[in-house]
């Protein structure tokens, strides 16, 4: 594809975009689900099929922290990012 774009019969100059690479500043993983989380309908059944509304999710505690951590970790990613993006502008 770059050959295509750089041969002498395309007139058209490529658009060239700078890619700033930022390691202090990473997207964390959402943590799996495991069997052990479970999806319930409104009258806290099992979801077994993908037509049922999901109303719950009943999971173990130290799974809710994951998600908890995970949350946090977002927050700090974004932090991180738009003070990247103020610096960047002034």
């Amino acid at each position: 594809m770059l050959l295509m774009s750089a041969c002498q019969s395309n007139k058209t100059a490529p658009e060239v975009k700078t890619i700033y690479v930022l390691p202090e500043i990473y997207f964390p993983t959402y943590p799996a689900p495991r069997n052990n989380v479970i999806p319930l309908d409104e009258n806290n059944k099992r979801v077994t099929d993908n037509e049922t509304t999901i109303e719950n999710v009943l999971m173990p505690y130290w799974y809710y922290k994951l998600i908890v951590e995970y949350k946090l970790q977002v927050d700090e990613a974004e932090a991180k990012y738009e003070a990247y993006n103020t610096r960047l502008n002034k």
